[in-house]
Parts: C-alpha cells; structure tokens; sequence
C-alpha cells in the first residue's frame, strides 16, 4: 500500500506542471516537502482494508463530535486509500481546523494543512477543488504569518472560480497584506521637496511606468 501511495503521489505531481506554475509563489523546496509529505503518509495514517469513503465518514463523526485532531487522522487515512484531490483538500481543512483548537503545536498542524492543501491543488482537475485547495492554503498560510503568500493563493482562487465568501476574505487579507504604503517620509525643507515611500512589496524594475501613480492632481 505504502508503495502504491508513494508512486501515485510521484506521478500525480509529474503530470502537474501546469498547476505546478500556477502555484510560483511556493518555493521548490515547499514543493519538495510536499511530496514527502505524500510519499511518508502511509507511516502516519493507517487506512487497513476500510475505503476512503468509511474513513470519511468517520472523520465526520470525530469532527461533529469535536475531535478535530482524530478527525484529521481519519482523513489521512482516507488519502491513503484513495489519494483524490477532493479528499487531500478534506484533509488539508481538518488539520487547519486541529490546528485552530490545537493549544500545544496549532504551527504544525497549520504546516501540514498548507502541504496537504499543496497536495490536493497538484493533483485536482476540478476547479472546485482547486478553488478549496487554495483557501485552505491561504487560511494556514496567514496563520503561520505568510499573510502576503495567503493574499496571491486566494487571488488565484477568486481567478479560477469567483464566490463571494472567498472574496470577503480576499478583502480582509489584502487590506492586512496585500500591496500597500508601509510609511511615508516628507522631506519638505530640501531646495526639492520630496516624499519618500515604503511600500510593502519591492517594485518591478523594468517595463511598468510608475509616474501615473505619483503625478500631483
């Protein structure tokens, strides 16, 4: 089983280049960890001979009753037994949410959803799933203080698959995040006045022209 997991997961990321450069806000080590994250899941969740659909069900039943950590443990197993998107992506959202009641290490779990979500984007067709994936990521990124990569995983979402939920938290986050004056210096006592700006992303060098964004009115 640990050997059919792994080679599905090795393939399932080779056939994804396109969906890979989607994704160019992540780093290819983040990339890398994600397929160890795939390839080592069968050491951590046991899925023995239930299908994905009876440990999902039992997922549900741990969650209902507020135990979103073996609720997590159940749907790992359930990617072991399946490996679809849909459910690495059901995966990635109970960790988020183990990590969100989680008093001893809410980090890791927030990792662990952020790989998962990875995960399940690689693998999805369904822009649904996509659109799902990229919350996910975005939600445990900005928890682990990646609030600008959460920003650029939930525009990439609202591209693929516009909801209303999703851009009320796009709003949130770019407003916290996304690109912005940091702070202002008025140098006015100089033969040149001038204001300088510290902006919270750096500036393309080339091929954008700026002064329509600084001229006076």
């Amino acid at each position: 089983e640990a050997c059919g997991a792994e080679a599905r997961s090795v393939e399932a990321i080779a056939a994804a280049p396109e969906r890979r450069a989607e994704l160019g806000f992540l780093s290819d080590s983040e990339l890398g960890e994600a397929l160890v994250q795939a390839q080592g899941l069968a050491n951590r969740h046991t899925s023995g001979a239930w299908s994905d659909e009876e440990h999902l069900s039992s997922a549900r039943e741990r969650e209902a009753a507020g135990d979103l950590a073996m609720a997590s443990d159940f749907a790992g197993a359930a990617v072991n037994a399946s490996d679809k998107a849909e459910v690495w992506a059901e995966y990635a959202r109970l960790l988020f949410e183990a990590g969100a009641v989680d008093q001893a290490n809410p980090g890791e779990y927030r990792s662990r959803a952020t790989l998962a979500a990875i995960n399940a984007y690689l693998r999805a067709g369904n822009k649904a799933v996509r659109h799902n994936a990229r919350v996910v990521m975005a939600r445990a990124m900005e928890g682990n203080g990646r609030g600008a990569d959460a920003v650029k995983a939930l525009r990439l979402a609202q591209d693929q698959q516009a909801r209303d939920e999703t851009a009320a938290l796009l709003d949130d986050y770019a407003g916290k995040y996304g690109f912005r004056i940091l702070e202002t210096d008025v140098q006015s006592n100089n033969a040149r006045p001038r204001v300088c700006v510290n902006l919270s992303e750096s500036l393309v060098e080339s091929g954008l022209d700026y002064t329509p964004f600084v001229q006076l009115p």
